[in-house]
């Protein structure tokens, strides 16, 4: 028979119940702790995840925002022209140069939102629409484009539009502010009561790389109580410059 070697003190604690009465306690504790645990889960898991739902959500949200570029000035084209890379470029580089920096911080940004889309006028597959539009659109896709353009004007973030004539006058005439509201009189460049005729201004002329977006377009500004102030006074701002450029 072997002997346990174990001290005085620890033989006397043995003996005692002492290191198994701690055991039995420590037992006790974890158990209840763990089932605290397990009916708060129970009970709360839901208010849990939707609240670190809604924190997750508010703080994309927030980063979002403080990254987002302050720019000068919104535009949305609406039109059949097909924007790939360089005519996007060609674009967007001239519409920086006839902008103002309008917000005053020292710099000039622009976020120019292009939605193609061939309404009846525009369909015929042939070798001329692919040259003038860069690509001509399927029926699938004009439906798409079609509600992508519907989803814009509902959403009211963009007041400054570069508009397709067939576009405009099938899908949204009327719903833009009075050229005598925005410039104080119908000038001989305009549309009608609501529009510029692009054709007609001195920008078609200054930057001819923008010439197969603008010569079938108006120029347009939308009033809502959606989009910031700022926003809609940049966008009548540069509505102005352009129709009053020569």
């Amino acid at each position: 028979m072997s002997e346990i070697n174990e001290s005085n003190e620890a033989r006397r604690q043995r003996l005692l119940g002492i290191e198994n009465d701690s055991k039995i306690h420590d037992e006790k504790e974890v158990i209840t702790k763990t089932n605290k645990v397990a009916n708060f889960w129970f009970h709360h898991k839901w208010k849990v995840i939707i609240a670190l739902f809604i924190v997750t959500v508010l703080t994309i949200g927030i980063v979002w925002a403080l990254q987002r570029p302050e720019y000068d000035v919104e535009i949305a084209y609406f039109g059949p022209v097909y924007l790939k890379s360089q005519p996007f470029e060609d674009t967007m580089e001239a519409l920086v140069d006839a902008m103002d920096d309008f917000n005053g911080d020292g710099e000039r940004l622009i976020n120019f939102v292009p939605t193609t889309y061939q309404g009846q006028g525009h369909l015929d597959n042939s070798e001329e629409n692919k040259q003038l539009f860069g690509q001509v659109l399927t029926e699938q896709a004009n439906l798409q484009a079609l509600e992508s353009m519907n989803n814009q004007m509902a959403a009211g973030q963009i007041c400054l539009f570069i508009m397709d004539k067939e576009i405009y006058e099938k899908h949204y005439k009327g719903g833009f502010a009075a050229l005598t509201e925005l410039l104080g009189e119908k000038p001989e460049s305009a549309y009608d009561g609501y529009s510029i005729d692009l054709s007609k201004t001195a920008f078609i002329e200054k930057y001819p790389a923008m010439e197969s977006l603008l010569r079938n377009s108006v120029l347009c500004v939308r009033k809502n109580s959606v989009a910031k102030e700022e926003t809609y006074n940049s966008a009548v701002l540069f509505f102005k410059k352009i129709v009053e450029m020569e």
